[in-house]
């Protein structure tokens, strides 16, 4: 409840589609809905709370806010305002409704809000309201019988560009978010005007109602406003928010990747905890780190190069040779996602399955590309629009074919123990005589430790790695032979 009355707060940041005042009018109120999830688990008091905003130009005395639930008959509630009342541009702290809704058992509850009977202060009649269409808020929720899915993961998709100079703070953001919830957030980058943008990502760009950079959608949700694209000051707490909630649905994948052909294939699993109506679909990423190149394109501009407190504090403006991370190379499912691979009703306990196959662009490096699917569902409001749950799998990284066992240079990885304490072995084959280093990255791929075992002799090398000072996580190992690398993930307890 505590993050729900901070969102009442940052309610007021977001974009609510009024249309400005004329100077005729003089009476018009509208609700700003406080944010408030769809699923929750059962039995549960779901209490609700609303903000209203005077957008006319005539202060307001009193109202009456009305709450039906299910099609109910509307509960009563008069509100009075002290003082000179609510004046014009100004809007209430959140105002808590006497009834909130009890989820007594599983299935769908909806309920909608509206504002009647209202009065002007200095007056003690009812006055029409020039747009009452705005004056109504309806919303559904869900009780989910059960703890709902038990590894809920958040989709972040930011809206950035090379050209951008606060999208790296953006991306600092980011990586503050990721580091409070360790595999909970899936971050992707749509780059947008820039040598890395994609027609896919424009689509989503638009679709999403972006009308500033860096913004990002988080699971696609408009949080009661009218985009789904937030700005930064919102990223934290509404993960925080979705992460703390209740999932109903269960999400899975594996992958493989063939070196030879770079076919890749992933497989994907949705389990429904609840019975929910819907255009569900499936939708792969493709997403790759590291990618860096010359020019205005690539080169990052940077707003932040004078600020002490960033982390790109006196690093240039612009960054040259910028490593752009988590960005967005393809949409394999399209803008919208597969169509038809779920029926519009699921019902609890139903596993729907889809398999990506698909050729990995020859442009892409796929010793830095991964997989971040999901399970969404897909409409034309924006409000409807939302995404289940998420996860991310990274190609397989191991020799498939006798073709590419002869060109490489390096094969045979590996990391053993995995879970590590303390230390570490790597092991692998060389095909020939070979300079080889290794390297320890986090999540976001800075490097943390790298060290060079000079000229190796060819054949099976071991080297031991010393974690000391890594704190307990995931991380990648990095070896590097030559011109081939190769990743290995590793978790240090």
């Amino acid at each position: 409840m505590k993050v729900l009355r901070l969102l009442a707060l940052l309610a007021l940041l977001l974009p609510v589609g009024m249309n400005s005042v004329q100077a005729q009018d003089t009476t018009d109120v509208a609700i700003v809905p406080v944010a408030t999830l769809r699923y929750y688990s059962v039995p549960n008091t779901l209490p609700l709370s609303i903000q209203i905003v005077n957008i006319g130009n005539t202060a307001i005395k009193s109202m009456v806010i009305n709450l039906s639930v299910n099609g109910g008959a509307p509960v009563a509630q008069p509100l009075n305002i002290s003082g000179n009342g609510l004046p014009k541009g100004a809007a209430t702290n959140a105002v808590p409704l006497q009834s909130g809704i009890n989820l007594s058992a599983a299935g769908a509850y909806s309920y909608t809000v509206t504002l009647t009977d209202i009065v002007r202060v200095g007056q003690t009649v009812i006055t029409p309201d020039r747009t009452p269409e705005n004056n109504e808020w309806a919303w559904t929720v869900y009780g989910i019988d059960g703890p709902g899915a038990s590894d809920k993961k958040v989709l972040l998709e930011e809206f950035t560009g090379a050209w951008c100079g606060w999208c790296p703070d953006g991306y600092q953001v980011v990586e503050t978010i990721m580091k409070a919830n360790p595999n909970r957030i899936i971050p992707v980058m749509l780059h947008n005007g820039d040598a890395m943008k994609t027609s896919e990502g424009d689509m989503v760009t638009q679709q999403s109602g972006v009308r500033g950079f860096p913004s990002a959608q988080i699971d696609r949700y408009t949080f009661g406003g009218g985009s789904s694209a937030l700005n930064r000051g919102t990223w934290g707490p509404f993960s925080q928010l979705l992460i703390n909630g209740v999932s109903p649905v269960e999400f899975s994948m594996t992958s493989s990747y063939n070196a030879d052909t770079r076919e890749a294939q992933v497989s994907v699993e949705a389990e429904f905890l609840a019975n929910l109506e819907g255009d569900f679909r499936f939708n792969l990423y493709v997403v790759e780190d590291s990618l860096t190149g010359s020019g205005a394109q690539w080169d990052q501009r940077n707003f932040t190069n004078n600020d002490t407190r960033s982390k790109w504090y006196n690093k240039g403006d612009p960054m040259t040779n910028f490593q752009h991370m988590h960005v967005l190379r393809q949409m394999v499912g399209g803008v919208d996602g597969v169509k038809g691979t779920m029926t519009n009703m699921a019902t609890k306990g139903t596993k729907y399955n889809h398999i990506f196959t698909f050729t990995l662009n020859n442009n892409f490096k796929a010793e830095h590309v991964k997989f971040a699917g999901f399970v969404a569902r897909n409409s034309t409001d924006l409000r409807e629009r939302e995404i289940y749950n998420a996860d991310i799998v990274y190609p397989d990284g191991k020799v498939v074919g006798i073709n590419d066992l002869k060109k490489r240079q390096l094969a045979g990885v590996s990391v053993y123990p995995n879970p590590a304490v303390g230390q570490t072995t790597v092991s692998f084959d060389l095909k020939h005589n070979q300079s080889v280093s290794i390297n320890v990255m986090d999540i976001q791929g800075r490097s943390l430790r790298t060290e060079s075992l000079g000229m190796q002799i060819a054949g099976s090398v071991q080297h031991t790695l010393s974690l000391d000072g890594i704190a307990p996580g995931n991380y990648f190992v990095s070896v590097t032979a030559g011109d081939h690398s190769h990743i290995e993930q590793i978790v240090v307890q």
